[in-house]
């Protein structure tokens, strides 16, 4: 039913943008010239299969599965297509510029090493919070507004941030970062056959608070001196490790 109320929700949006937004253009029309539509059909096929080998390779066992050894060969060589097409091509999809920001790399290596933090817990958190404390379904649901709490902070804390402050984004980092330890620090302390469900209150608000604060800061650092003709470019390489 999710998804219903999803495509409800996106139908109510885009009705508001037709309603509300007048239909003018800055410039004429453009034709859509040298969009690298080969290029569109490449990248979408390497991500198929990119996703197919991490959604479904722990539940077919990896390597014992040929439909996982299939799609391994199928990522590899796709992937070196997709190289060569775009250190070869006069106008690829995604330009080489943009594999060469360092500001979007680092901003993409932060990412991920969030990612290995929140992984992390939320592979021992629903083991604990169900066999060992024996919540049900509603009380682990329930959790998750402690994380909301925590992003809705974290917002405000960002907001602040930029508006007011506008110190260095390693303090930024540094803070997000802070708070993920933090967060396995008190669920470390927290884990016991004694434990109550309150006690896991501020360690699920800390981890909305630094996941909020770490994409924030690091969908801003990576924007900064990237000229507009790679920018659009930028923003889906950044997607794709997303």
């Amino acid at each position: 039913h999710i998804y219903v109320f999803e495509m409800a929700l996106l139908s109510l949006q885009l009705t508001m943008i037709l309603v509300l937004l007048r239909p003018f253009r800055l410039g004429k029309k453009l034709p859509l010239y040298g969009i690298d539509w080969w290029g569109i059909l490449h990248w979408t096929l390497f991500l198929f299969a990119i996703s197919y080998l991490f959604v479904y390779g722990q539940l077919l066992d990896w390597f014992s599965s040929t439909k996982i050894v299939l799609c391994t060969l199928i990522s590899v060589l796709w992937g070196i297509l997709l190289l060569f097409r775009t250190l070869t091509l006069k106008r690829p999809l995604i330009s080489p510029a943009v594999f060469r920001l360092p500001n979007v790399t680092a901003a993409i290596m932060l990412v991920l090493l969030g990612q290995i933090f929140l992984n992390t817990t939320g592979n021992v958190l629903s083991p604990i919070t169900s066999a060992v404390m024996h919540l049900d379904d509603l009380h682990v649901a329930a959790l998750n507004w402690w994380i909301t709490i925590g992003i809705i902070l974290g917002g405000l804390f960002c907001y602040c941030w930029f508006t007011h402050l506008n110190y260095s984004f390693r303090y930024l980092f540094a803070i997000s970062f802070l708070a993920l330890t933090l967060h396995h620090a008190l669920l470390y302390f927290s884990f016991g056959y004694n434990v109550g469900e309150q006690q896991l209150y501020l360690p699920y608000a800390l981890k909305g608070f630094g996941n909020i604060i770490l994409f924030a800061a690091a969908g801003k650092y990576m924007t900064i001196g990237v000229p507009l003709q790679i920018f659009a470019q930028m923003l889906g390489y950044m997607a794709l490790f997303r």
